[in-house]
């Protein structure tokens, strides 16, 4: 019978204990009696449900109950009402269609009252919006700190955001919070761009961007100008709108008496406006935050005034026919200009300059050039006549560097060169000095000679040098790969043949400055050396001259990944070493301190005499002695 009543108890407490589970969790009636969602808010049983523990797979079940798409679902953060039931228990699989078959209970109060707000919709999940405040564009005047707050409302905690601020579009971080405090400097005179960047779970969100500006007194200006005649003096260059410009001249050791109001752009007529002047420009600082106010300097300016600049145009020109490089018959300075060009007939001249592959563009040309911004007259213009010489190279000689020659000899040049008075050509056209004697000879140049009888003719001057050799003293390649080694030749002439050699042994002659080696073994360290060679022949004094010149590479292999590994072991024990023979230092002076201690405190003392005499040993009974039978 007792058998009985307990087997009977155990089934009852089984039954008991699934009824309760089941009353709890699985969505009995009085439960989850009403569900209702109203505007994106979830109300069960009349009250609002916060949003502890409420999962995606819960709002889910949510729309399908409600009728609504359930494949694009968002939790969002709605502080607009506060709610006051909370749901326990494991939550909904997400196979469910009513919030009833879930393993739900609720209970009254929440920790805290952010209610459920549910988004139920196709396509996109909805994006976070960001604001930033105060406004799109700050303009502040020199010196104002200004705070910044960026806002992100969406389907999120507030605390899930997270905020990176950047300078100028760039990785300048200038902060991590939602808002930041930034003091606007001289840095800022012209725009600079801040923006706000938002993610979560390291998904970025989306960003806001504003526009920065310090307004502040006009820049300071130059201490002095140098002007010509035709020019704009610039007041007003960095002074920001309704820039307002006054000026009183500095005559002898006082004033004027008042300021003349003058346009910031100041045109230079005369050169009776030099001197010295006291600037004062002030504008007005629209800014957005803080109180609007003027911007004020006032400084002292010194102006040169020069009537016309310096315009360079001989009026013989001399010019070597080459492709389509053009020559410039005027050099002149700004703000000057070429008004009008004309040549000969058949010369085409387009702003006083050639093409000097154009043979029929030889002849007389007239230019006149005057101020960019004033209309040409006989006072602010200027007209140039110009007879432009077109040559070709007749003839080259070659001659030895540091060479004496004289180019009247016949060795030198053709049978005619002793007819000719030559002179040096230089870049612009221009020719000078006699240089039929020419001592130590180190630059080639261009040379025209000049005759009574016969036609200017034109000779080039090239001097002969050895090679000069360049190349990387030292490389490094690892081992097993290909490897070219090369060296760079300037010589005149170019060099004839080059000489590769390794160890004082030649391995190898070639036309090229380049030197290859294959799958590079241990065995091929060591010095290369490139030589050139060249050979020379002076025209004047029919001289042959060999000439060469050379450099070393030195070639270093290594196994793919020791170089690093090696000096980082190298260092590791280089530090232990120094370590460890600090150490013995610190140990061997504590050693030396505790041995002269113990020798301070083992000093031999006096021997005390005995206070007593020994006793004599006891008799002791003699042992049984067993003799043998």
């Amino acid at each position: 019978m007792g058998l009985i009543y307990g087997y009977l108890l155990v089934v009852t407490s089984v039954l008991l204990h699934t009824q309760a589970h089941d009353r709890r969790y699985h969505g009995v009636a009085y439960h989850l009696r009403n569900v209702t969602f109203s505007g994106h808010f979830l109300h069960i049983n009349g009250r609002l449900v916060c949003n502890e523990g409420f999962s995606m797979l819960d709002a889910a079940v949510v729309c399908r109950q409600m009728g609504n798409d359930s494949s694009h679902v968002n939790i969002m953060y709605d502080g607009t009402a506060k709610a006051n039931t909370s749901l326990i228990g494991e939550g909904c699989r997400g196979s469910e269609t009513r919030l009833q078959q879930c393993y739900f209970g609720i209970k009254s109060g929440c920790r805290r009252t952010i209610p459920v707000s549910i988004m139920c919709h196709k396509g996109e999940k909805q994006k976070t919006n960001i604001t930033v405040l105060p406004s799109n564009s700050i303009r502040v005047y020199n010196g104002t700190t200004v705070t910044v707050t960026c806002l992100a409302k969406g389907r999120y905690m507030p605390s899930e955001y997270w905020y990176t601020w950047t300078l100028a579009n760039t990785s300048n971080v200038v902060g991590s919070s939602p808002s930041i405090s930034l003091r606007l400097d001289e840095a800022f005179r012209t725009k600079k761009n801040l923006t706000c960047s938002v993610a979560v779970r390291n998904q970025t969100q989306g960003n806001k961007s504003i526009d920065l500006q310090v307004l502040g007194d006009p820049p300071p200006l130059e201490a002095t100008y140098d002007l010509h005649v035709g020019e704009i003096l610039e007041l007003d260059k960095d002074c920001k709108a309704r820039c307002n410009c006054s000026l009183r001249k500095v005559k002898g050791h006082r004033d004027q008496d008042s300021f003349d109001k003058i346009p910031c752009n100041m045109s230079i007529t005369n050169k009776s406006q030099s001197g010295l002047y006291i600037i004062r420009r002030t504008n007005y600082l629209n800014v957005t935050i803080g109180e609007p106010r003027k911007g004020i300097s006032a400084e002292v300016v010194e102006i040169q005034v020069s009537d016309k600049p310096t315009i360079e145009c001989p009026e013989q020109q001399y010019v070597i026919s080459s492709g389509s490089k053009r020559h410039q018959m005027c050099r002149f300075q700004s703000p000057w200009f070429i008004k009008n060009c004309t040549g000969d007939p058949q010369a085409s001249c387009i702003n006083c300059s050639i093409h000097t592959n154009e043979i029929h563009n030889r002849g007389n040309f007239t230019c006149e050039v005057g101020y960019s911004n004033k209309r040409l007259n006989e006072s602010n213009s200027t007209t140039f006549n110009i007879r432009l010489h077109i040559l070709n190279a007749n003839w080259t000689v070659l001659v030895m560097t540091g060479s004496n020659i004289s180019l009247h000899s016949p060795n030198c040049s053709d049978t005619n060169s002793n007819n000719y008075t030559w002179q040096i050509l230089s870049d612009d056209g221009k020719v000078s000095g006699n240089h039929s004697q020419l001592y130590n000879v180190t630059t080639s140049a261009n040379y025209v000679g000049f005759s009574q009888k016969m036609a200017n003719t034109l000779m080039k001057l090239e001097v002969l040098h050895e090679p000069e050799v360049t190349c990387d003293q030292k490389v490094s390649h690892p081992l097993g790969t290909r490897v070219s080694l090369k060296c760079s030749v300037n010589a005149v002439p170019g060099f004839s043949y080059i000489t590769w050699t390794r160890h004082g042994e030649v391995i190898g002659n070639t036309n090229s400055d380049t030197w290859d080696l294959g799958d590079i073994g241990m065995v091929d360290k060591g010095g290369y050396t490139c030589t050139a060679y060249n050979t020379m022949v002076d025209d004047c004094s029919n001289e042959t001259r060999e000439g060469n010149g050379s450099c070393t590479i030195t070639l270093d292999v290594y196994v793919e990944g020791d170089k690093r590994t090696v000096t980082v072991v190298a260092s590791v024990l280089s530090l232990l070493l120094v370590c460890l023979m600090g150490v013995v230092g610190v140990l061997s002076g504590l050693l030396h301190v505790a041995r002269r201690e113990e020798r301070r405190g083992n000093q031999p003392t006096k021997m005390l005499p005995l206070l007593t005499t020994p006793e004599p040993v006891k008799g002791v009974p003699p042992s049984d002695i067993y003799e043998n039978a």
